[in-house]
């Protein structure tokens, strides 16, 4: 029986149908990886598609695919073959293949444009250094370590911040552009808009059954900052320099990094942003990084349904307390 235990995006295969192709560049290596599949899976499993695919290492993307379909043994002897391919004889062979999807600009080059480390860590063909560095200031590691910081810095090497990044929710926004996200619970997320039966006769409850919109009030104050420039991160020292942007239409309840210090944080595809990632410096990197934690904790469920309940607690309190019945009809409005 083949074995399709291994799942390669929409590539099944067995674990040895693999294998990695390198080419020198005088840095990092250019990385390819080819498989040879027996089956692909996108809503079922296709039992009739087969082939080799081959993965671009460093922009994560597909060069090409269905090479040799149905025709297992010419498979096993490219495979046998792959390894012995001059950068000349490989991309050769790529760009005259009818399925090769064209997004390698280095193929019409008599050399390979230098690899990606970080894209080839997270494909898994290549290793982080064990000996890395850690990659947080000072003042992150006392601020872990103090009972007053609310957020985690914990050591962090420049590879598993990488990591920790790509492996980030992200959006692509209508100009086709992809960026770091965060989404915002839902109204059925918070206790005040989701009334147990219990609850049905608590008037507060009642009031916000009847006023959906105070949770979209509440939240849009809480998401003011993030579009007027004033996040900051730890210690609060460094407003001004974060641009956020909505989902769009589409995703209203979505926040996306736009930039930093002016920079866009923008990319067309996830192997685009390993290679926006891993070309910048520490500093930077480590920016990203902390941003990133920070915003992980203030917009993670429970702090965004307590600090809701925070905004919506004077109107509670008009709402169960009122002074006069004007009050009372204002506190309905």
């Amino acid at each position: 029986m083949t074995d399709i235990s291994q799942k390669t995006w929409k590539y099944l295969h067995g674990p040895d149908d693999l294998a990695h192709l390198s080419f020198k560049t005088g840095g990092v290596p250019r990385s390819f990886t080819a498989i040879q599949y027996t089956a692909t899976e996108r809503d079922e499993i296709d039992l009739q598609d087969d082939g080799i695919a081959i993965i671009d290492n460093d922009q994560m993307s597909v060069v090409l695919d269905g090479h040799l379909k149905n025709n297992p043994d010419a498979q096993a002897s490219f495979m046998s073959d792959l390894r012995k391919m001059s950068w000349a004889h490989f991309r050769t062979m790529a760009l005259k293949h009818p399925r090769y999807r064209g997004s390698q600009t280095d193929f019409h080059r008599d050399t390979p444009n230098k690899g990606v480390l970080v894209n080839q860590i997270q494909r898994g063909v290549m290793h982080a250094p064990s000996d890395e560095a850690d990659l947080r200031s000072p003042s992150m590691v006392l601020a872990h370590a103090s009972s007053e910081c609310p957020y985690s810095f914990p050591r962090m090497t420049r590879s598993e911040a990488l990591q920790d990044l790509l492996s980030h929710d992200c959006l692509k926004g209508e100009d086709g552009r992809w960026r770091l996200s965060w989404a915002l619970p839902s109204r059925s997320d918070h206790p005040y808009f989701k009334p147990s039966a219990s609850d049905l006769d608590d008037p507060w409850q009642k009031h916000c059954e009847a006023h959906p919109e105070l949770f979209d009030l509440a939240a849009q104050s809480l998401l003011e900052r993030y579009f007027s420039g004033g996040v900051t991160t730890w210690p609060e020292s460094d407003d001004g320099r974060y641009a956020f942007c909505s989902g769009g239409l589409s995703n209203p309840d979505v926040i996306c990094l736009e930039s930093i210090d002016g920079a866009e944080i923008d990319f067309a595809s996830r192997g685009e942003f390993g290679a926006l990632l891993d070309a910048l410096p520490d500093t930077a990197l480590r920016d990203i990084w902390k941003l990133q934690q920070v915003t992980d904790h203030n917009l993670a469920p429970e702090v965004v349904r307590n600090r809701i309940t925070a905004e919506l607690e004077p109107i509670r309190n008009e709402v169960l307390s009122p002074q006069d019945p004007d009050l009372m009809v204002q506190a309905d409005l």
